[in-house]
């Protein structure tokens, strides 16, 4: 519509919905622009569904109206997009360390899972013979690795290959998936301990208080799910710059959507030396809940106030709080996720506009969110957030390996949102 003449767009609107010649001539123009059948369909219907509206209108004035109003509405969501801004590519930085240095010198406190249930996986670290090597993999990528990759040379054998299954300079991103937890090569699964160093979590951080009411399994998951304690620590700083100085000793207020253990309140109170005060937050999951619960709850999160629902948010009665952070979920837009469907990816879109309700009610200073950095979402997530009036968000594009030379490959966007002062 943008390369129809000016001031023809309402003329052309209603010839597409008094004419089949006119309708199919956009329906290619549409085919030539949009390559994936369910956009092009999503298109077509919301199309369809004006032109119906306006041949039900007698007159040219309620039509003019009519596609004005249409037309106004596309280009808010247009403009939306727009007005979030691109960081600039943050500089490389050097490595720091190792995977290997994240093992526990001694054991005996760790909370391990039992890794002989594994039998396939066993079997294959077996057949591979990669046990005296330095350095973990992640059991099921790597077992596609070897099917997939292994035979594309003529004579390489699966021992041949097997020791480029095994990473120490750095890991691939750690998943919710219990079937992919990161494992060492001698064929042990992280602990819990070791899992909460590769995400940066520090001994004393209070995501510990979650990590122990989980068993090994729910707590290496819920790590997968959140964020890397650094980079959330770096974006934390970034939100919390600009903010009129507080007094000693005083608490800044947070709450949260989709909270998980909530790494983000974790990278807060890293940064504010403990002096946050924990308002609310949203999970619905009730066993990750509780664990939230039992992390916070001495920041101030109560039962009450730690709610199911994060989209009933704006109409909970909350108070307002300085920061406030919203982690949708990924799994629907996760590369490797062969399972996603658009409704899921348009449902968790849904339910991350009514979460925001409460942004849109309170006004915090400050907001933050996090998601994977495929396309779809990126463009999904900062449509809706350059609609939020009185705000300017920056959306930071930030990996723990690349950016700041920790051994764990975890690209994830984050958008920082500012209140403008009046």
């Amino acid at each position: 519509m943008d390369h129809w003449p000016t001031g023809q767009h309402w003329k052309r609107l209603v010839d597409i919905s008094l004419s089949p010649n006119a309708w199919a001539r956009v329906e290619r123009e549409l085919s030539s622009e949009l390559s994936d059948p369910h956009h092009l369909g999503t298109a077509l219907s919301v199309l369809q569904y004006h032109c119906d509206r306006l041949r039900t209108m007698s007159t040219s004035h309620e039509r003019k109206c009519a596609c004005r109003s249409f037309t106004r509405t596309l280009n808010k969501k247009a403009r939306a997009l727009g007005r979030v801004t691109e960081a600039p590519a943050a500089p490389a930085a050097a490595p720091r360390g190792t995977v290997s240095d994240w093992r526990s010198s001694s054991t005996s406190s760790d909370r391990r899972r039992d890794s002989s249930h594994c039998r396939a996986t066993q079997a294959a670290l077996k057949a591979w013979k990669i046990g005296h090597l330095e350095g973990a993999l992640a059991p099921q990528r790597a077992r596609r690795r070897m099917a997939v990759e292994c035979a594309r040379v003529r004579g390489r054998t699966p021992t041949d290959f097997a020791p480029r299954l095994v990473n120490n300079d750095s890991l691939p991103t750690l998943t919710s998936n219990s079937y992919d937890h990161w494992m060492w090569a001698s064929g042990e699964y992280f602990s819990v301990e070791e899992a909460a160093r590769a995400c940066g979590v520090p001994d004393n951080s209070p995501l510990h208080g979650a990590l122990d009411y989980l068993t090994p399994i729910q707590a290496v998951s819920a790590l997968g799910e959140g964020v890397h304690h650094n980079v959330a620590e770096h974006i934390v700083n970034i939100a919390l710059s600009g903010l009129p100085p507080s007094t000693p000793g005083a608490k800044i207020s947070y709450g949260s959507a989709f909270s998980g253990i909530d790494g983000i309140a974790g990278a807060l109170h890293s940064a504010v030396g403990g002096c946050l005060q924990y308002k609310f937050a949203a999970e619905q999951h009730p066993k990750t809940r509780s664990a939230l619960l039992a992390a916070w709850g001495p920041n101030g999160l109560t039962n009450a106030n730690a709610l199911e629902d994060a989209r009933g948010l704006g109409s909970a009665g909350l108070p307002p709080v300085t920061i406030f952070s919203c982690t949708p979920s990924c799994k629907p837009f996760s590369p490797g996720n062969e399972a996603w469907t658009h409704q899921a990816r348009a449902e968790v879109l849904a339910d991350f506009h009514l979460a925001l309700k409460y942004v849109r009610r309170h006004k915090p200073a400050r907001v933050i969110v996090e998601n994977v950095t495929s396309t779809c979402v990126v463009a999904g997530i900062g449509t809706i957030l350059g609609s939020l009036a009185d705000y300017d968000f920056v959306r930071y594009e930030l990996c723990p390996y690349v950016h700041f030379g920790i051994p764990t490959r975890r690209l994830r966007s984050y958008w920082v949102g500012k209140r403008r002062v009046r």
